[in-house]
């Protein structure tokens, strides 16, 4: 058991955890979390190919349509 305010290394993150109170909870829960932000942020990264396979296609179908605007003050000097 750990004891208030020592310091646990957890290689998996390679972070180092204060302890407060109950420690193996509180370490629990952090790892938790992290595998739960690991989980959501690989799900984001799988479903990027396919968004971004929609979107050139759409472009290279003449489905969606590109505009930049460019806006100068009053004031600038460009010709």
């Amino acid at each position: 058991m750990t004891k208030k305010g020592e310091h646990v290394h957890l290689p998996v993150t390679s972070r180092h955890y204060t302890t407060v109170g109950h420690g193996e909870s509180n370490i629990e829960q952090n790892v938790q979390q992290l595998l739960g932000q690991l989980l959501s942020a690989s799900r984001a990264l799988l479903a990027l190919p396919q968004a971004l396979e929609q979107i050139l296609t759409k472009l290279e179908t003449g489905q969606l349509e590109v505009k930049l605007v460019v806006y100068l003050p009053p004031d600038s000097s460009f010709p």
